[in-house]
């Protein structure tokens, strides 16, 4: 999706939960344990991670958030305030072991 393209440009592609399984369970491992997390963030903390200054770009990652479509403001809890737009990001550790 643009937004996450434009926040970490080197990313190429996301997988689901179920393809890294069947990945890992496919090359012979079991699955251990499944962790799910939620971490706000916001359009200033990620400025300040990375560094951005391009009013441009700034301007572009905001408008995307603003101007996302509704069932993606509800997933992410998107809320501007005084300029700045917070979101809810989610996040899945999985923990894989060798079968014998």
């Amino acid at each position: 999706n643009k937004i996450m393209k434009l926040r970490q440009p080197l990313r190429q592609r996301s997988f689901s939960e179920w393809e890294w399984i069947q990945c890992f369970t496919n090359a012979g491992f079991k699955v251990c344990s499944v962790q799910n997390f939620q971490n706000r963030g916001s359009m200033y903390g990620w400025i300040k991670k990375y560094n951005v200054s391009d009013k441009n770009i700034i301007e572009e990652y905001r408008s995307m958030y603003v101007h996302a479509p509704q069932i993606f403001k509800q997933d992410y809890e998107i809320e501007e305030k005084e300029g700045n737009v917070e979101y809810t990001t989610y996040w899945t550790i999985l923990s894989f072991e060798l079968e014998e």
